[in-house]
């Protein structure tokens, strides 16, 4: 059997097009999800609206970071700026306390988050998943959704979001 060097490879255009594919799917299955049973004291539903919850956190941040508020010498087109919106958010959710032990753990990495996309990925999944723990559990403990702790929780995500704003997940 034949091995290749996969640090060199890219990702070409289709490859491309089925991970954004993917992401907007992930985000509207999420979204969906959480809507549709907001009704159900569920533990998972509790979990997915905790991950919506964190994804619309995000919006702001991935609308400034495609729209070259954050980068002025960035230059991408409209239809771009769609076809990774998602990719965006998702990315956008690890937020500080996923970038730093990131960096600090693949110090030498390569150019973009997908040559080291398992490290990252399991450091984005702890934090994704362990604040939408969170959130089921102040769900189930509170009648209302909207309660003082989860607020607290949405405020300290935006911040967590922000303090990496400028974090270039698609490349350096």
């Amino acid at each position: 059997m034949c091995e290749r060097d996969l640090s060199s490879v890219h990702l070409g255009e289709k490859a491309m097009i089925s991970i954004t594919l993917f992401a907007y799917v992930l985000v509207l299955a999420v979204f969906i999800t959480a809507i549709a049973a907001k009704s159900c004291q569920s533990r998972w539903i509790g979990i997915v609206q905790g991950i919506a919850l964190q994804m619309l956190v995000t919006i702001p941040i991935a609308v400034l970071q495609l729209t070259g508020f954050v980068w002025k010498s960035w230059s991408i087109d409209i239809a771009e700026a769609i076809k990774v919106f998602a990719l965006s958010m998702l990315f956008d959710m690890a937020g500080w306390t996923v970038i730093t032990p990131f960096e600090w753990l693949v110090p030498k990495r390569q150019t973009w988050v997908f040559s080291n996309l398992s490290e990252f990925g399991m450091l984005w999944i702890i934090k994704v998943m362990l604040i939408a723990g969170i959130i089921a559990w102040l769900r189930e403990r509170y009648q209302r959704f909207w309660n003082v702790p989860t607020i607290v929780i949405i405020i300290l995500l935006a911040i967590d979001d922000c303090m990496t704003i400028d974090f270039p997940w698609w490349g350096t």
